[in-house]
């Protein structure tokens, strides 16, 4: 599987897709009506389906639709199917340390060793009362909206970092210290804000597209799901 760097879908198609994060869970369920559960997965595996927005867009304007086709039918070609991966972002859930594009706080992604000068960008999910969280971990970010903080001061790109935006690593210039900081033990917090995209492939070796199904009030599906890997690793 090759990765097709620094590709992405037009934003006029993500944001009608449809989908999102899926678990993978077995459910026993015994005679007496009570459940046995196992957790096959730890983390999620995005899936969702670029269809179901062109269709919306489609009785709004069918010209516009047929731009959009050409362009998921040429992505399909460069990305022979479900050969190649390449970027897409969920318009549900794209962001952190930002709501809609403003500020709130930024998420800390580690803390001081006067060792680790390499660190993985995560989202940590979760609610209120809720006693535990989850860290989804990230492998594209959006390298333009990176802002990295040390101690709550904004650090400068090059002179204190460089990102790896296909990674989804942050490597500082010189590693965060284990004192002097707030962080646990008093260590120095690094936290960050970002835009992230999905590494994702085509779900299917074949398009079946005829615009007739558009005007008969329905739509092709074109599926996509979320690799777990960088692509380059």
């Amino acid at each position: 599987m090759a990765l097709l760097v620094g590709v992405r879908l037009p934003e006029e198609i993500e944001r009608g897709a449809i989908g999102g994060p899926r678990f993978n869970t077995s459910v026993l369920t015994l005679d007496s009506g009570f459940e046995k559960r196992n957790v096959n997965w730890i983390d999620t595996r995005g899936e969702w389906d670029l269809g179901y927005g062109l269709l919306d867009k489609f009785r709004d304007n069918p010209a516009s639709v047929e731009i959009d086709l050409d362009q998921i039918i040429s992505m399909f070609y460069v990305a022979n199917g479900m050969a190649n991966s390449f970027r897409f972002m969920d318009f549900a859930d794209f962001e952190i340390g930002m709501e809609n594009g403003v500020d709130i706080d930024a998420q800390a992604i580690g803390f001081g060793d006067d060792v680790l000068t390499t660190f993985q960008v995560f989202k940590r999910y979760s609610f209120p009362g809720a006693v535990v969280t989850h860290d989804r971990f990230l492998t594209k970010l959006v390298g333009s909206t990176v802002r990295v903080y040390l101690e709550g001061v904004l650090q400068t790109l090059t002179t204190h970092y460089t990102v790896d935006e296909d990674r989804g690593t942050i490597l500082m210039v010189t590693a965060p210290a284990s004192t002097g900081g707030s962080g646990p033990g008093g260590t120095e917090i690094l936290s960050i804000r970002t835009e992230y995209d999905n590494h994702v492939r085509f779900n299917t070796d074949a398009l079946d597209i005829n615009m007739q199904i558009y005007n008969a009030g329905s739509w092709p599906t074109f599926p996509i799901i979320e690799l777990r890997e960088n692509g380059l690793d």
